[in-house]
């Protein structure tokens, strides 16, 4: 069948009015939201494989059949996998780790560039099923304090206080949860400041205290 032409050259040929510029030349399939796109899941079947469809507006609750239906845009009926694909016009299926799980195709790496990563877990837990490597931690310095009263610089993780009894300024808990910084205090006390028995490192000692993310304690009061 032909429109606008007396010899169609396939089942169904569309030919442009070029030379009519008040009418607007394309071809328009059927227009719906994807809620209403699930509400006829029933009548899509093996029957209407390779139907188009044009979303309009990502509303409602997805199915099994619209769970690719992101995004406006263009979408065909697969069949087969009785779902609704993207098919260009921005349509996207959502491959994210955020959506569902995935399978790296390869070694990836992520430079942060100065940045931190950082998960927030709530009640979740980070979980490495497997083997494990974690190279070039951030607090790596170990240096000499002579000064009774200091602070700590980033970077610090072993200070070796020789002062002659002062107390430490530690950075605030809130922005080094997980931070663990120890101290060893060749002759005089130092005060950390922190909560728990042994907070303190005494003459001859030393301590450890890590950020809860609310306050510095002690590795003891764990």
């Amino acid at each position: 069948m032909g429109i606008n032409t007396t010899t169609p050259a396939t089942t169904l040929d569309v030919v442009a009015d070029a030379t009519n510029t008040s009418k607007p030349d394309a071809l328009l399939v059927p227009r719906l939201t994807r809620a209403q796109l699930t509400a006829k899941d029933a009548v899509y079947i093996a029957a209407q494989n390779g139907a188009l469809a044009f979303v309009t507006t990502i509303d409602g609750t997805a199915s099994t059949k619209t769970a690719n239906v992101t995004a406006v845009g263009f979408y065909y009926y697969d069949s087969p996998s009785t779902t609704w694909k993207p098919l260009g016009g921005g349509a996207s299926v959502d491959t994210s780790i955020y959506a569902g799980d995935g399978v790296l195709a390869g070694p990836r790496t992520v430079n942060q560039s100065n940045n931190n990563l950082t998960f927030t877990t709530g009640t979740g837990q980070f979980i490495v099923n497997g083997t494990s490597n974690l190279k070039g931690a951030q607090y790596t310095n170990i240096r000499v304090e002579p000064n009774a009263n200091f602070s700590v610089q980033p970077g610090d993780y072993m200070i070796h206080y020789t002062g002659a009894g002062g107390t430490v300024t530690l950075p605030a808990a809130a922005t080094e949860q997980g931070r663990e910084l120890c101290f060893y205090a060749e002759t005089a006390t130092l005060n950390t400041g922190a909560l728990g028995n042994g907070a303190n490192a005494q003459p001859g000692y030393g301590t450890c205290i890590i950020s809860n993310g609310t306050i510095w304690i002690t590795k003891s009061a764990l």
